[in-house]
């Protein structure tokens, strides 16, 4: 049968006083099987303050029975049950349904937090801690919380969700603009945001930032034309990255864009990353360097993220950067 299925993520609320009084609605359409998923965004200021992500799903007789006894198949899950215990197959099936029906759920909360943090251009949302909770519904209206299982990794989450801001309506229609496009932000980006937010040392933040970058540009060419992907991944290929840089740089030049990023800094930045590879003792790099250096980079990216996606919403913002920082790159 058929069941309704609700997951909540806890919103922080940063110092930044969010304006919006209504409840924005993000609507992800089904895609290789799953069914049509509605993300709802509560407002910063309002009681629930939470992101929720629902859908409709088929689900056997067997996980029914569950969530109305919280027994699977003659085990009983609860808080008595110890996932140490050896896994049968009726276990093993068990775990194999719960992640079936909610994975889609997370992965698309997962998406709407990378459009925050990356469309945005700023740390619109960052992980945070908190014990949330899902729910199912046999007609959408009436919800029941799900069985509780002691440290379940699935039905009881970590998962919450610090928002420093978003205030406009019109952020959430570019965000489903965005999906009805079928722009995804490039991976590159998470390369830049692990080495922002979750290293403190400048070695690895710099080699980061340079696998970043060097992501950046692979994945704007095979985007620009999908006959340069053999081409990015064949190790035959005789014209360095370094080159493509060059070309993508003077091509984009003739159409009005301007890399912020010179073709000499990324000789340089990866010149400096391999030192820092191969001779990290004999190479240092401060905090204003790297500072720098990420921020450029960080600019690269979305320019070069925005010349691939003409349609995106936030084009205007990410196209045009200061040159300003590009005169204090470490040399």
């Amino acid at each position: 049968m058929k069941i309704f299925v609700r997951k909540e993520y806890a919103i922080y609320s940063g110092l930044v006083k969010d304006e919006s009084n209504e409840i924005s609605e993000i609507i992800l359409p089904s895609d290789d099987g799953t069914p049509e998923i509605t993300i709802r965004i509560f407002p910063l200021n309002s009681e629930k303050r939470k992101i929720e992500s629902q859908y409709q799903i088929e689900i056997s007789d067997s996980f029914l029975k569950y969530l109305q006894t919280g027994i699977f198949n003659g085990i009983k899950f609860d808080q008595t049950w110890s996932k140490k215990n050896p896994r049968n197959k009726n276990e093993e099936n068990f775990f194999k349904e719960i992640s079936r029906v909610q994975t889609p759920l997370t992965e698309a909360v997962e998406r709407i937090v990378r459009y925050f943090r990356y469309f945005l251009n700023e740390d619109g949302i960052k992980k945070g801690y908190s014990h949330d909770i899902t729910f199912w519904s046999n007609n959408g209206k009436v919800w029941n919380e799900t069985p509780s299982v002691e440290s379940m990794l699935f039905w009881k989450d970590d998962s919450a969700f610090l928002v420093k801001g978003y205030s406009s309506f019109q952020e959430m229609q570019n965000f489903q603009k965005c999906i009805n496009l079928d722009i995804e932000p490039f991976f590159a980006f998470d390369y830049v945001y692990q080495a922002e937010n979750f290293e403190d040392n400048p070695h690895r933040q710099w080699i980061l930032t340079t696998i970043a970058l060097e992501y950046a540009i692979k994945e704007f060419l095979i985007g620009r034309d999908t006959r340069f992907e053999s081409i990015v991944f064949d190790p035959n290929d005789k014209v360095s990255l370094s080159e493509k840089y060059s070309r993508i740089s003077c091509q984009l030049e003739k159409e009005g864009v301007i890399l912020c990023f010179g073709k000499d800094n990324f000789n340089l930045a990866k010149k400096i990353r391999n030192n820092l590879i191969h001779h990290p003792k004999n190479f240092d790099i401060n905090s204003d360097e790297i500072r720098i250096y990420m921020h450029l980079a960080n600019l690269t990216i979305h320019q070069l993220f925005a010349a691939l996606n003409r349609d995106l919403p936030y084009y205007s913002d990410m196209i045009t950067v200061s040159k300003s920082w590009n005169d204090k790159f470490p040399t």
